[in-house]
Formats: structure tokens, C-alpha cells, sequence
């Protein structure tokens, strides 16, 4: 495991008291949401290197899976709440922003986790990479605040898969898909911005349930022929919509025009 044992974890939880002898320690305590938080972690991300970035997500992870049940005790007549005569039981509100902060916590570490690995190239040609780099907001926090809210994560997830979608129709109608895969792989050349920034905005605005900016798309995909900075548009499926077709009058034809 990526995280080893109670002073590991501890590096990652703040706040936490110290366990006495004979008590069970947090770490022990964790261990059921750090297996899932490490299998999870690993599904996401694939196997990555034990990092502090890394053990951050997880162990933030861990613990706000854990935080609902790590007060309460099942006793024979029921769940009870672990107090003592000078430490009281925190009010819900209190467990709320804990719980809000972690997620927040986590959020940031996934962020920056992304942004180291998204460097490797190896790790871009992974199965994980791959899925982050299959659309133009390649991060949670790429997405407007206004738009998750403060869940960062969770929005990213529940968006990702429609994202997809609206590039695939917007590439297939007027991007093309060779120019977008060319702007997904090097998403940060200050040579792209003036297509890339556009077409976020003209996603978001899908993504939101308005409609098509068709002008707008237009005046994209002109911008994207007479530039040389994407040659591979000339080629591609897309260009062929935006060719002119004319009727050539042949004397062979079934139909000819004086």
C-alpha cells in the first residue's frame, strides 16, 4: 500500500490525537477505506509512484470515506457515539465542513496530481492517460467554479463522458478530428489559444443547454482552413464537407444543360 502505517497516515490528517497504548489507531482504524481509496486510486490513475501528491489524494480520500462512521460505536443495543468527559461529540454542521474540506483537499491533490503526470509521456499513453487527454478540459479544475461548485472531482466525472460527445459531433461537423486530437495532445502552445479558448467556451455552452453557436463554429472552422498552423485539416473527412461540389456538364450524362 502506498501508505504504510499510523505515522504515514498522520502526515495527511490534521488534528488527529495521538492513540494511547491499548487503543486501536487511526491507521488500523482506516484500513477498509484505504484499500478501497487505494483501489480506486489505482483505477483512475493506474499504478503511479508513491509520491506526496499521490499519498495526499489517497490518504484525503480515505478519511472522508471514513469520517461518518469513525465516531460511532455498534454496541448490543445499537450505534452509540464515542465521547468522553472532556472532549464532546461534534455538532453536524462541524462534520459537514470537515467532510466539505476534505473534499476540497482532495480535489487540489487530484489537480496537482494530474498536472505532474500529465508531463510523463508514458504515462499519457496509458489506458488513464488516455482518458484524461480525450477531451480539451483535461482536469477538474479546467472547469469553471461556478460550474461544480467546489466538486471539483465529482463534476469532472459526471460531465466527462458528454463532454466527449459534444467534441465528437463538433469535430465531426467542423473541427475535424485530426485538429482536435492535434490540440488535446499540446493543449497549453500559446499557438493553439486562439482556437482553444473559443472552442471551450462553445463546449461549455453546450454542456449548459444552449444552443449550437452555429456562426461562431463557422467562423472557427474558417479560421482553422486558412491557417498553416493545421495542416492535417486538408486531409481530413470534415474538409471534404466544406469543398465546393460543382456540376460538371458531360455529354454523356443522362441529364445535359444547354
Amino acid at each position: 500500500m502506498m501508505i504504510q502505517n499510523d505515522a504515514e497516515l498522520r502526515q495527511y490528517i490534521p488534528n488527529a490525537l495521538v492513540t494511547v497504548s491499548g487503543e486501536q489507531t487511526l491507521y488500523d482504524k482506516m484500513q477498509v477505506e484505504l484499500q478501497l481509496s487505494e483501489a480506486w486510486f489505482v483505477r483512475i490513475f493506474g499504478v503511479v509512484e508513491s509520491t506526496p501528491t499521490a499519498r495526499k489524494v489517497l490518504a484525503t480520500d480515505a478519511f472522508l470515506r471514513a469520517v461518518p462512521s469513525l465516531d460511532l460505536v455498534l454496541t448490543a443495543n445499537g450505534f452509540g457515539i464515542v465521547s468522553n468527559n472532556t472532549i464532546a461529540p461534534a455538532s453536524k454542521d462541524r462534520v459537514d465542513r470537515l467532510i466539505s474540506s476534505l473534499e476540497s483537499n482532495r480535489d487540489f491533490a487530484v489537480e496537482q496530481l494530474l498536472h505532474d503526470l500529465l508531463q510523463l509521456p508514458e504515462w499519457r499513453s496509458t489506458a488513464q492517460g488516455r482518458y484524461f487527454l480525450s477531451t480539451l478540459y483535461q482536469t477538474p479544475q479546467s472547469l469553471p467554479r461556478e460550474l461544480h461548485r467546489g466538486k471539483a472531482w465529482d463534476y469532472f466525472q459526471q460531465t466527462h463522458a458528454q463532454i466527449v460527445l459534444i467534441e465528437q459531433e463538433l469535430a465531426e461537423k467542423f473541427i475535424s478530428r485530426e485538429v482536435y486530437a492535434r490540440l488535446r495532445s499540446d493543449i497549453g502552445n500559446p499557438d493553439f489559444a486562439d482556437l482553444v479558448q473559443p472552442l471551450q467556451a462553445v463546449e461549455l455552452q453546450l454542456l449548459t443547454g444552449k444552443p449550437l453557436p452555429y456562426k461562431q463554429l463557422i467562423a472557427l472552422t474558417d479560421y482553422i482552413r486558412k491557417s498553416e498552423l493545421f495542416p492535417e485539416w486538408q486531409t481530413s473527412q470534415t474538409a471534404e464537407l466544406y469543398k465546393p461540389h460543382a456540376f460538371e456538364n458531360k455529354k454523356d450524362s443522362p441529364g445535359y444543360w444547354f
